[in-house]
């Protein structure tokens, strides 16, 4: 051990004699600074469109591109999670759900006649309103959610979460049915 080499357990054992004898920090001070390292290294979360602005506010014009091509779609997420709201406020349990088992297939469509009101650009896209896909689709989600998943998302109370389900449902709707179904 020469060349002032220590192992780790040698350097562990002198800390306290280290802090006993006073050479170094007493107890509380070493602490603190132990919860402030790891309190300053802990990650945080940065929003990605944040990011962007303060590096566009720095002059980087491909991050000012990136933040305002990303505003519509921020702005779209938002109307779907005040829509969501809504539709869970006003949701009639009694009539989609059975215990606390959710009807899915009749939310589906109302959740479908819904958005579609809601954006009448998508509209007046042909199939998007076909009854017998939105019927078809609707089935489909819910069969997969309660006989292939066997879950689906609740509050706390175990009972299903309508704003969550609306979400999913516009998913589905996007993701599944629009796309690869037909």
């Amino acid at each position: 051990m020469g060349g002032g080499w220590q192992s780790g357990v040698d350097r562990l054992e002198s800390v306290p004699a280290l802090v006993q004898a006073g050479d170094m920090f007493s107890m509380p001070e070493l602490l603190l600074m132990v919860v402030l390292a790891v309190e300053t290294a802990a990650p945080r979360q940065v929003d990605l469109i944040d990011f962007w602005e303060k590096k566009c506010t720095e002059g980087d014009s491909v991050s000012c591109e990136r933040a305002a091509a990303s505003r519509p779609g921020v702005e779209r997420l938002d109307q779907l999670d005040d829509s969501a709201a809504k539709f869970a406020a006003q949701v009639n349990r009694a009539e989609l759900e059975d215990g606390r088992r959710p009807r899915l297939d009749l939310a589906y469509r109302q959740v479908i006649q819904e958005y579609l009101i809601q954006n009448p650009a998508l509209a007046a896209a042909g199939d998007a309103q076909n009854a017998e896909m939105i019927s078809y689709c609707a089935e489909h989600y819910h069969n997969y959610w309660v006989y292939r998943k066997l879950w689906w998302p609740t509050d706390d109370a175990k009972r299903p979460d309508w704003r969550q389900i609306y979400v999913f449902i516009i998913d589905h709707y996007h993701g599944v049915c629009l796309r690869r179904l037909f």
